[in-house]
């Protein structure tokens, strides 16, 4: 039986892959090609075999060539998943539409999937053997400052059995009042 080797498994962009048949004293046949070239080139994942025949009849199947397919991955959809507030400093990013096998690299330099930030703006990008993605969507994470307590006054200060004041809050702006 023919030994294949080959000159590489993993495959980027429609790369090709060198396949050598050694050990063949007569006419090589491949699985996936017309040939009877002792080395040929494919750019296709699969598994490849080979065989031998003379005039005693063809060989025993060599040995299996498996060559896998990758491309330049999509890039990433982040997410914030809490959002800061004015007694947090910080937010949950999320990054989702990564591959199996890639890595998550932010903008800020960590590697993972999630990661805890504090005001700035965000991106990431996917990064697998053939390469990195385009940048994700950018998040900026904004905190809020400490709101002051609004200030209250009333029409009336004293009111007697079923008489009302009015009590109006001021200094409240771009929030709402909750008594």
């Amino acid at each position: 039986a023919p030994t294949l080797t080959s000159s590489k498994i993993l495959l980027c962009f429609q790369e090709y892959a060198d396949l050598t048949a050694t050990g063949c004293q007569g006419k090589l046949t491949w699985s996936h090609d017309t040939t009877s070239l002792t080395s040929i080139k494919v750019n296709k994942a699969g598994e490849y075999t080979a065989i031998c025949s003379d005039e005693c009849g063809p060989s025993v199947l060599s040995n299996k060539i498996v060559l896998t397919s990758y491309s330049q991955p999509n890039p990433p959809i982040i997410e914030m998943q809490t959002l800061p507030n004015c007694k947090a400093d910080s937010a949950l990013l999320i990054a989702k539409n990564c591959e199996v096998g890639s890595k998550t690299y932010w903008s800020n330099g960590e590697i993972k999937d999630s990661i805890l930030v504090g005001p700035g703006n965000y991106f990431a990008i996917c990064q697998n053997i053939c390469g990195n993605s385009l940048n994700s969507n950018a998040l900026s994470i904004k905190v809020g400052a400490n709101v002051a307590p609004p200030l209250v006054s009333t029409s009336d200060s004293l009111i007697c059995g079923s008489e009302k004041a009015l009590l109006v809050a001021i200094g409240c702006e771009g929030g709402s009042t909750s008594w």
